[in-house]
């Protein structure tokens, strides 16, 4: 089924998978020419694709050390230009991403989960979305894990602060969609 693909394309745009590297062979294979947009945390060593597009300064410098002879082109990604700017005037409900586990905790849900018991304001709502179900929640009655897949229209129009205290990360779209739909944001 991918050599059958491969013949109807003639460019093969990639982004941030384990699994690139097979798909980046076939490709060479066939003659078409591969983008990846890599994400230095799980983007397997090495990969030779035609072009690397870098969506922060952390992935540029990586990989133009990583590739030094390689096509390494940094872009902007913007966020979602379909998302509503909505006014906040009080902050009640605080979202955060854990994504689905992120390596080495990046987004910094561990350390959010631990810091929630020093909070004494009693009426808010931290609301952890999440793809896997890892963390341990404290019997805190203002914390809500949410698993369940929601429109991305939706996503942001529940919250008024968004919350991110990574550790360390390149570019996060979230945190640009957060921003972009009127929540305030507070990062690290």
């Amino acid at each position: 089924a991918i050599d059958n693909f491969l013949t109807r394309i003639d460019i093969l745009l990639l982004f941030e998978i384990e699994w690139s590297k097979g798909l980046i062979e076939a490709a060479n294979r066939a003659g078409v020419k591969t983008v990846l947009m890599p994400m230095y945390e799980c983007t397997p060593y090495p990969l030779k694709a035609d072009c690397y597009l870098t969506v922060s300064d952390l992935d540029d410098i990586y990989y133009k050390k990583m590739y030094p002879r390689g096509n390494v082109r940094r872009i902007n990604v913007p966020s979602n230009s379909r998302v509503t700017w909505k006014e906040r005037k009080t902050a009640r409900v605080f979202i955060h991403n854990a994504g689905n586990t992120s390596i080495k905790d990046r987004n910094g849900t561990s350390a959010l989960i631990k810091a929630i018991q020093y909070v004494k304001t009693k009426n808010i709502e931290l609301r952890i979305r999440t793809q896997e179900d890892i963390y341990k929640i404290p019997k805190d009655s203002r914390v809500k894990l949410e698993y369940k897949d929601k429109k991305f229209s939706s996503l942001w129009e529940d919250g008024d602060v968004f919350l991110f205290p990574e550790s360390w990360n390149g570019l996060s779209l979230p945190l640009q969609e957060a921003h972009a739909s009127g929540l305030l944001v507070m990062a690290g």
